[in-house]
């Protein structure tokens, strides 16, 4: 229900950039670190949900369609 409730607000362009930077800053400053699970439970969504978030806007920059 949490989920259902909280997926606009996690898919708006804002938001998915913004996430996909946090991502890309926690991998730079330690590529061993579980940022992906980090960034999942500071905002309160499913770590499995993130990773696809995080994954199409990668696609996305590199011109692959999800």
């Amino acid at each position: 229900k949490h989920i259902k409730r909280t997926h606009a607000r996690h898919h708006t362009l804002e938001a998915i950039e913004s996430y996909y930077q946090r991502y890309l800053d926690g991998v730079v400053k330690n590529g061993a670190a579980p940022v992906l699970l980090e960034l999942a439970n500071e905002v309160n969504y499913a770590p499995s949900l993130m990773a696809r978030i995080i994954l199409e806007r990668f696609l996305q920059e590199h011109k692959e369609t999800p």
